[in-house]
């Protein structure tokens, strides 16, 4: 079994487990929250965290360790601090985003479902709607849409470009909703071009917990008639203003988030240089899409690990496709 093959399977796995665990709890008959929390603790913890885990240990055995191969690295504290302010601006630049696709699929004739939403019936709904909404995705989904399946690309000789867009359309097509297709895609973006050039997850990781907690902060504010909810509105109010306001608000924020990961990207880079500079060797060392060297050489792709990686594709366009299609109907 070649490493290509190894990760690609992995990933595969995950995406396969996904649509079958969706597919088993449409038939569980829970209250929507119950329903939601035990589906996100399920998919999150066991199949994107636990599985990828075990068998990342199956043979061949890798050097080193699966935090260490997922690039689970510690980044510098002002990359740390940066990637905190562009998780509000992703959450922001993220209500345009939503507001202009949900605009597109409806002119298309698209209906979505009228779902009730959490109920926050007390505060200990907003804590588990953190952890499994926010925590949990912004952990496990990073491990695998960009930690994982960055090593399969990577592995088959796909460009650092090419990882980005293909890491960005997996994340969208793998939420298996045609309304979260665009949202997803932008984020899953930024977020790829950040795993890739500065060989951690973690910044990645804070952006997409931020981006998730506001929206579910805001949810709950909302019901409780908290601050928060006001300021949010306040926020909102003027940034859908006019056409005008809303296209400075998307191209301001998409600009402020292209400097912000410009700037984490330069300062991981220049202190990866300083860190082999003193260490006499790389600090990132090798690991699953994390690993190897600057000076990148020719890698012949894994037929059967490129084939893998296009059935989970089609996998994830199918049940996308899906939702399009019931909506349209409905």
């Amino acid at each position: 079994m070649t490493r290509s093959f190894k990760y690609s399977a992995i990933y595969l796995s995950c995406l396969t487990a996904l649509v079958v665990a969706r597919l088993i709890f449409g038939f569980v008959n829970l209250s929507e929250n119950v329903s939601g929390w035990l589906f996100s603790t399920v998919m999150q913890c066991g199949f994107m965290g636990l599985m990828p885990f075990l068998m990342y240990r199956l043979p061949p055995r890798q050097r080193t360790s699966f935090s260490k191969a997922v690039g689970l690295r510690i980044p510098d504290l002002t990359v740390i601090l940066l990637a905190v302010v562009a998780g509000i601006v992703m959450f922001l630049v993220n209500i345009v985003v939503s507001s202009l696709s949900n605009a597109l699929w409806e002119t298309l004739g698209y209906t979505s479902v009228n779902a009730s939403g959490t109920i926050y019936s007390g505060i200990e709904v907003f804590i588990l709607e953190a952890v499994t909404g926010a925590m949990m995705p912004a952990v496990f989904e990073e491990i695998t849409h960009r930690g994982i399946l960055s090593a399969a690309l990577e592995e088959n000789g796909v460009s650092d470009f090419g990882k980005v867009m293909i890491m960005g359309l997996f994340f969208g097509m793998a939420h298996q909703n045609i309304t979260q297709l665009i949202p997803t895609f932008v984020v899953g973006i930024i977020i790829s071009v950040l795993a890739v050039k500065t060989r951690s997850l973690i910044p990645g990781m804070i952006i997409h917990f931020l981006n998730n907690f506001l929206i579910t902060l805001v949810n709950f504010s909302i019901q409780w008639g908290l601050p928060f909810a006001y300021v949010y509105a306040a926020v909102t109010n003027i940034m859908f203003i006019s056409n005008v306001t809303l296209s400075l608000s998307l191209v301001g924020g998409l600009a402020l988030m292209a400097v912000l990961v410009f700037e984490m990207c330069r300062i991981e880079k220049y202190s990866a240089r300083r860190a082999k500079a003193e260490n006499g060797e790389s600090r990132y060392g090798d690991g699953i899409g994390f690993g190897g060297t600057e000076e990148k050489t020719s890698v012949k792709a894994d037929t059967a690990s490129v084939a893998m990686l296009i059935i989970g594709f089609l996998v994830c366009v199918g049940g996308t496709a899906f939702t399009l299609i019931w909506g349209l109907m409905r």
